[in-house]
């Protein structure tokens, strides 16, 4: 990969050694029974991410609050309410283990099912339920507080 300088540097990197593997595995796609190109191509992606936040140390990244479904702005003090909710999410969606949140950002922004996730992470359909369980428990207890500090 090419060198760093921020987390836009890492993207574009992450998204250009994703492109490389595809070309490069190109020829041989569909050779196991895979027709599915797109999700193909995320599971590449995919994986590298997770080796990626596996590399890096744990720390909350900035997530665009529109894919939890977060409303358009409607008041200041609603506004205000919103941003503070959303970043609670994205502190604890950036908290959550890769292997968790690779699960739940595949399931609730990339609206994958079940058997998707698990071909993409290539793990059972069993694990992937296990993985957004916890990940679901671990985000109610990060937020439990989260409504209740109005």
């Amino acid at each position: 990969m090419l060198l760093r300088a921020g987390r836009e540097s890492i993207v574009e990197d992450l998204a250009q050694e994703t492109f490389v593997r595809v070309f490069r595995s190109l020829p041989t796609f569909g050779a196991d029974g895979r027709h599915n190109i797109s999700a193909w191509i995320l599971t590449i992606a995919a994986r590298l991410a997770i080796d990626e936040l596996r590399r890096e140390p744990r720390r909350a990244e900035s997530l665009d609050g529109a894919s939890f479904g977060i409303a358009a702005e409607t008041g200041a003090d609603e506004l205000s309410e919103r941003r503070r909710i959303g970043i609670a999410i994205e502190r604890a969606v950036g908290e959550l283990a890769p292997e968790y949140r690779a699960a739940f950002l595949l399931r609730e922004v990339h609206d994958m099912d079940y058997e998707s996730i698990a071909e993409a992470l290539r793990v059972d359909i069993g694990t992937v339920k296990s993985r957004l369980s916890r990940a679901r428990a671990a985000l109610r207890r990060a937020l439990q507080g989260t409504y209740d500090e109005r």
